[in-house]
């Protein structure tokens, strides 16, 4: 309990927790939220200003799609930006594990760790365990942020539980990393192309011109794509309907919560083949951690 309060603390005050947990997602859902709404009302400014029947006409049909958005007192506009905000920065926080356990046990302080009467690998597991409860904390804050701006909650238990599998997921690959890695920078860099690369070809933030077997794996067969449709599909009727009408940065994310509960079983799944990957990975550094 010791070692894990220790390190909690520790994920809590380092800048680079705050800054890729809690500050990088809130600025990102709230300036993407002030722009859309800006665009959205320009677009129906811009309608009305047409001239006669047209703009009357044209004025209608935008005021119809950003009504369209509006679902149960919510904006899913906005809750789609925050969840993606909150998926895609929780992934990024493999990169905490991976310095804090390359700075105590593969630098200048693994001396002094190696000679207090602790194993090696109760450090590794402190770390995750404190990662982890700081993970979940910033991952209700972007929750709360979202419910603060108005946002669509979609349905709450899935939003949870799916929050909870993706922070594991990025504790055991920041892990993983450690073990199979001797050094940091490679750790990172390779951490950080998985994340990105799942964006990348989901065509989420930007998008590239890819093949289309290559687009259809990223839209449904990654962990960033199962965590996404996870919550995506969990909504109500309403929300669904929108969502078939309106692609999301040309993704449709409509589907039923069938759909959600078999992309939670492939997020769980993989998180169980890191969680094994972590156990051999150890077993095979052992004698490098005791």
């Amino acid at each position: 309990m010791t070692i894990f309060l220790h390190y909690l603390k520790r994920h809590a005050r380092e800048p680079i927790g705050i800054a890729i947990y809690i500050i990088a997602p809130i600025v990102f859902l709230f300036f993407t939220t002030v722009i859309n709404e800006a665009a959205f009302d320009a677009g129906i400014e811009a309608a009305n200003e047409l001239p006669g029947v047209i703009g009357e006409v044209a004025g209608a049909a935008a005021e119809a799609v950003v009504n369209a958005f509006q679902l149960e007192g919510g904006s899913l506009n906005t809750s789609i930006n925050a969840f993606m905000s909150m998926i895609m920065f929780q992934l990024m926080g493999s990169l905490i594990v991976i310095d804090v356990l390359f700075r105590d046990l593969r630098k200048d302080m693994r001396w002094r760790l190696a000679a207090a009467p602790v194993k090696q690998i109760k450090l590794v597991v402190g770390n995750f365990k404190g990662a982890f409860i700081f993970a979940m904390v910033s991952g209700l804050l972007i929750i709360l942020f979202n419910v603060l701006l108005g946002g669509y909650m979609f349905t709450p238990w899935v939003v949870f539980a799916t929050l909870i599998l993706v922070a594991l997921m990025s504790q055991l690959l920041g892990v993983l990393m450690f073990f199979l890695f001797n050094r940091m920078a490679v750790a990172n860099t390779v951490a950080v192309i998985f994340v990105w690369s799942m964006a990348l070809i989901q065509g989420l933030m930007f998008q590239v011109p890819l093949p289309d077997a290559v687009e259809r794996f990223g839209q449904y067969h990654t962990p960033l794509a199962w965590a996404m449709r996870a919550i995506m599909s969990s909504g109500g009727t309403e929300a669904q309907e929108v969502l078939g009408a309106f692609n999301v940065l040309g993704i449709s994310f409509a589907g039923e919560m069938s759909d959600t509960l078999r992309n939670m079983g492939f997020l769980a799944a993989f998180v169980a083949v890191l969680a094994v990957a972590v156990v051999i990975a150890s077993h095979i550094r052992g004698r490098k951690l005791s």
